[in-house]
């Protein structure tokens, strides 16, 4: 979370007039950098969710090895692959764009849902089950 923030607060150097201001190759940097920082917290967090599931449900006392190694490979590989598809779209479309103190996705609205917001809403669905079922 504070790396996102700082992400964020790396705006105040324009902040006198951010939309007009701000170059085009930091708007896309911050705006991935911000992506990847969400995306780790998203995956991290499902993690943690399964991993309370396979302790409270499956009465499991301790980690496996390989449990240990798939959730490091899952939290190591997702946010880049992700990040690497987002870049690909919102480069070819055009997408990141100034708004009020940040640069994010902006237009065209579907390509929002490749970012952080889609991937959020996509992994709450296993990460609820996960919840649920304790």
């Amino acid at each position: 979370m504070a790396v996102g923030e700082f992400i964020i607060l790396l705006s105040i150097i324009w902040i006198s007039d951010f939309k007009h201001n701000v170059p085009k190759t930091f708007c896309y940097v911050q705006a991935l950098a911000f992506q990847y920082a969400v995306y780790v917290q998203i995956v991290t967090a499902l993690c943690f969710a399964f991993h309370i599931y396979q302790l409270l449900v499956h009465f499991k006392q301790g980690t496996s090895q390989k449990l240990q190694q798939f959730y490091m490979i899952f939290i190591a590989i997702i946010p880049v692959v992700v990040v690497i598809i987002a870049t690909v779209v919102t480069i070819k479309v055009d997408a990141i764009g100034p708004l009020a103190i940040n640069c994010d996705i902006k237009r065209p609205v579907w390509a929002r849902l490749i970012g952080y917001s889609g991937f959020n809403l996509l992994l709450t669905f296993p990460g609820v089950y996960f919840i649920r079922s304790i």
